[in-house]
């Protein structure tokens, strides 16, 4: 799960990074995704990094300055802790979810 994830973020990372035609990722999303990977497993990892986008965005949509880069590092941090600290919630709403 950990390899998946890694591979996901970094072809990721060189694809948006290509067609936006600036750096899309920094090179320190790519380790936290492996952990996600590693310690939640493939389907929370993915609960997880859904989440750090949702927590990202109302910060993105208020910053200004549109060279500015915001940090996904703390997001993705910050999901892995909530979605590893109630992994039970998840994965009854992905079972109720997909069921």
């Amino acid at each position: 799960d950990a390899l998946l994830l890694a591979g996901a973020f970094t072809l990721l990372r060189f694809f948006v990074s290509y067609f936006a035609r600036r750096e899309a990722l920094g090179e320190g999303d790519i380790p936290i995704a492996a952990t996600m990977g590693a310690v939640l497993g493939l389907e929370l990892a993915l609960f997880g990094v859904f989440l750090a986008a949702l927590l990202a965005l109302p910060f993105a949509l208020l910053e200004k300055d549109e060279e500015r880069q915001i940090p996904f590092v703390p997001y993705l941090a910050l999901s892995m802790f909530i979605v590893y600290m109630f992994d039970g919630y998840f994965l009854a709403f992905l079972e109720n979810l997909y069921a």
